[in-house]
């Protein structure tokens, strides 16, 4: 018996709610925000793993899974981990987002964690709107090499890009090392993968002689003299949702839960490099909190002094 779960949210946009379809064949599906949820919903008063569907005999059934902001089943609030029967037609709600419950026979592919993947950075998409950088479609950017600031968009989904010396490639590289057909980069509605043609020199993503990879944001390919950044600015702002803290929801907002809500985030700047950490030993000038804490540490030292040359008199 398979689990389906018809998944809408409000727009930012247009204020039309968006549909998106997932379907399951397993006894337990986790809802929330992580990358580990089955079903992932990308809002900030969502909890990591905010609810779970599991299956108890012949039936299925909702329990709340300790979220911030709470779960409703046909509009009721779940109290505490109790666990409640599910039936066809059934809604739950979940911070702005709104889902249907059906069961019965499988009727397409179970939805896999790749595809997870895509659908919640689809509906971040969506909801961040057309004027949002992560409503743009991948691309490729050149860092290092003789061809070094070149950009290359993909096109929608399916769409293919070659990479080579050779004329009839889509992005023509002058790096001797580079074969006439190297690499080519294929992107599906699950994502993008890079796969090396059989070339003299091979493929490297990150560090690793590979054949085949499928690539995330921020990835870096060489080939030869050139290194080549993946970018996907969806999955980007993904990243960033999901190391948000939760959205306490006050009553007022609660209650206006169906209706275009403050959940989604800015899309920052393209990563061409990691982070380094945060160093906190900079040298940074002293601030009047730094001082009056310099101050204190001055003090305690010479009471202890005084008191230990009075102790010894």
């Amino acid at each position: 018996m398979a689990v389906r779960l018809v998944v809408r949210h409000p727009k930012s946009a247009s204020g039309e709610a968006g549909q998106i379809d997932f379907e399951f064949e397993q006894a337990r599906v986790a809802i929330g925000r992580s990358p580990g949820a089955d079903v992932r919903l990308p809002g900030l008063a969502v909890s990591e793993t905010h609810a779970t569907i599991e299956l108890a005999g012949d039936h299925y059934t909702l329990r709340d899974a300790g979220s911030t902001n709470g779960t409703r089943l046909n509009d009721e609030l779940l109290i505490g981990s109790r666990t409640r029967s599910l039936e066809a037609g059934d809604e739950i709600r979940i911070a702005e987002f709104t889902l249907t419950f059906s069961d019965g026979p499988l009727t397409h592919r179970p939805t896999a964690p790749e595809h997870t993947a895509s659908l919640a950075r689809r509906m971040l998409r969506e909801l961040l709107g057309t004027e949002s950088g992560a409503h743009e479609p991948p691309f490729l950017r050149v860092v290092e090499g003789p061809d070094a600031g070149t950009v290359l968009n993909f096109g929608e989904p399916p769409s293919r890009l070659l990479i080579g010396r050779g004329p009839e490639a889509d992005l023509v590289l002058r790096d001797v090392d580079v074969s006439r057909a190297h690499i080519e980069f294929v992107r599906d509605v699950d994502g993008t993968s890079a796969r090396d043609l059989e070339s003299k020199n091979g493929l490297d993503v990150n560090g690793k002689r590979v054949r085949e990879r499928r690539l995330r944001h921020g990835d870096r390919v060489r080939i030869g003299a050139t290194a080549i950044v993946y970018q996907d600015l969806a999955e980007q702002a993904l990243r960033e949702l999901e190391r948000q803290p939760v959205l306490t929801l006050t009553r007022t907002q609660a209650a206006a839960l169906g209706k275009p809500a403050p959940v989604v985030l800015p899309v920052p700047e393209p990563e061409l490099i990691e982070e380094a950490p945060i160093d906190t030993d900079s040298n940074r000038p002293a601030g009047p909190v730094d001082v009056l804490i310099y101050a204190l540490a001055v003090f305690v030292l010479v009471a202890s002094v005084v008191g230990m040359l009075w102790l010894f008199k």
